[in-house]
């Protein structure tokens, strides 16, 4: 199963999974399961992304000034849910 990726299987189990610790009454699981919901709806918009554009759209070697605002973008997504779950 490792390095298959993640399947529609696998992120129903994910889905699942966090939809359990949401519901959990301490603060920090609920916010764990949230933030793994951010995680699977990142993912399928990246799946969208990529199979709805011709493959040779796609950006093979993505420039450091390119992939930063990405990575903090999810980072402040992830932390700003984490800090307002409930």
């Amino acid at each position: 199963m490792a390095g298959r990726g993640l399947d529609d299987e696998k992120l129903g189990m994910l889905g699942t999974w966090a939809e359990g610790l949401r519901r959990d009454q301490r603060a920090e699981v609920a916010a764990a399961g949230r933030a793994i919901e951010l995680l699977i709806d990142e993912v399928e918009r990246l799946n969208v992304l990529l199979w709805a554009g011709p493959l040779d759209a796609v950006p093979t070697g993505l420039e450091p000034d390119v992939t930063a605002p990405l990575q903090r973008s999810l980072r402040q997504r992830v932390r700003a849910s984490i800090r307002t779950a409930p």
